[in-house]
Formats: structure tokens, sequence, C-alpha cells
């Protein structure tokens, strides 16, 4: 599974939730949820951009920091199902990009401000709502590829620790339903995560002399969720991200995942479609790896 995830070479992150209408980047928790009303939403646009630039898969964030879920979840009232917006984010990006071959990853914070998870305040209650919505997520919407964590283990957002909500147990809650699901969180510790993954936002950085599968990414835009001077913004450029992002990442075993924030209407805006498809342009991605790394195999797997 490693092997085919490095494969990919580059994805797409989709920063997409309660902030896109609130200008911010973290959210309080208890927002009028009627903010939320994409008057236009088109994953197909999503997907098709994907393609434009020669991506191959794609990460939704299914639930952020602050705790709105885009799907109807039948632990919470905080969701989809009591904004403005009649429908299923998860369920349209997931079958967008699956339609399109394209593979598909669904972000998941452990860290929830609205339900008040958070590091010392872990009660048996709040793992199980945790385990419920990820059933939620891997039994509804087909095969998923991964599960991207954050907000856990992290020493930013008061995270949990991998202590208080056991990453054993969550691990195998994953595998038990999707054994072909990768487990990635915001680590770069192999023992608590099936990638290594490097926030490049916040300054991890990933090393040149990299060998083991990793996923790095900054944003396109000037931050994760959308904001009112993205239209009109300077966007990275294609240079940095063919030649100081796509290529070295990819020599060293890293996938580059771009974060692309959709609009209040549920689009990618213009200048993101046209910077997208000037990378699709000037990138041709490089040979597949046909045999496993040395240094991948005995990968550590937790206990039961």
């Amino acid at each position: 599974m490693q092997q085919d995830f490095v494969n990919l070479r580059f994805g797409m992150f989709i920063h997409y939730s309660i902030q896109t209408y609130l200008n911010v980047e973290h959210a309080p928790p208890r927002q009028d949820l009627k903010i939320f009303n994409p008057t236009n939403l088109n994953c197909d646009q999503w997907a098709e951009a994907a393609i434009s630039s020669k991506m191959t898969y794609g990460v939704l964030t299914t639930k952020h920091h602050d705790g709105f879920s885009l799907w109807n979840s039948s632990v919470t009232e905080y969701d989809i199902a009591n904004s403005s917006y009649m429908g299923d984010v998860v369920k349209e990006f997931v079958e967008a990009f699956r339609s399109r071959n394209l593979k598909v990853g669904l972000y998941y914070s452990i860290r929830d401000k609205q339900h008040k998870i958070k590091k010392g305040n872990v009660t048996p209650d709040k793992v199980a709502l945790i385990k419920t919505q990820l059933k939620e997520l891997l039994t509804n919407y087909g095969p998923i590829d991964m599960i991207v964590f954050d907000g856990w283990g992290n020493s930013w957002h008061k995270s949990p620790t991998f202590e208080e909500i056991s990453y054993s147990e969550i691990y195998w809650h994953i595998k038990n339903i999707q054994p072909d699901c990768l487990v990635i969180t915001h680590q770069q510790d192999p023992a608590v995560s099936d990638i290594i993954h490097f926030e490049q936002n916040a300054g991890q950085n990933i090393s040149g002399e990299n060998s083991l599968p990793a996923q790095s990414g900054p944003c396109i835009q000037s931050r994760w969720f959308w904001d009112l001077e993205h239209p009109n913004e300077e966007l990275k450029s294609v240079e940095f991200i063919v030649n100081e992002c796509l290529k070295p990442f990819n020599d060293i075993y890293c996938n580059l995942l771009l974060n692309c924030a959709p609009n209040r209407q549920g689009l990618m805006d213009e200048n993101v479609l046209e910077r997208l498809s000037e990378i699709g342009e000037a990138w041709d991605p490089p040979q597949t790896i046909e045999e496993i790394p040395k240094q991948w195999k005995n990968w550590p797997v937790p206990q039961k």
C-alpha cells in the first residue's frame, strides 16, 4: 500500500468547511450552521481541476478542529444536516473523484472544539463519538484510500495524545472496517502513521535525505481555508510548485499534497484553475517505483 501511495506523486488537499464562510482559519465552536450555504457546489469541477494538474488523488476536510461535520452524522447535530445546504459534501466529493479514477482520502481532526475533545479532557464517550464517526466515513462512501488525521499527538491546538486516545485502538478500528485504508497522522514517526506527514505550512520541512514513504505540502493560496482576498492574490508559482516541491519531493519518496481551497459558492476560483492547468503543462510524473525499498520493510504496526 505504501508503494502504491508514493506512486500517486501529487494530490489535492481541500480545506472546505464552516471557516470558508467566516474568513478565518480556526472557527470557534457553536456557530450558526446556516451560514454554510454553497450556492453552486461542484465537486466535479474540483476533480477536473485536479486532473488538469496531473494530480491522482484528493483529500477532503470532513471535520476540522471546530467540529463541524460535512456529512450527516448520527452522533451530533453539529453537521451539514443542520446547515443551509441540503446535501452531503463527503458523498459528492468521493463520487466526483472516484468516477475519474482519482483516489480518495478523508481528513479528520481528533481535536474537536464543539465536542470538547482536547488534551486532558478525553472520556470513553468522546472516544466512542470518534469511532462512530470514523465508522460512518468508512462504511457509507465505499473504499476510502486513506484517512488523514490532524489534532492528535500534535504540540498545537491542545491535541489529545496518542495515549489519551489510543493510536492502536483507532488504527485497528479502521483496519477492521477497511484493511486497505492507510492511516496517516500529522507525524514523522513511523510508529504512529502508515505514511510520515509533514505540515509544510506549519514549518515542518522534509529533509532532502528522507528515505521513507512521505507526504508534504503547502497551500496554493495564502492559507488553508478560502479568504475574500484569494481570487485576486498572487498564488504559489509554477516554478515553486514544480521545481521546489514536486520534483525534489518525488525524488525522496514524498508526495506533494497541494491545498486548494474552494470559495463560498463551492467552486475553485478561476486563478486556481488556471494555475493548476499551468502546473500540469510544466510537470511530467516520474517513473513508478517498481520495488519497495528495503528501508520500508518491517514498518511498525501497533499491537492489537
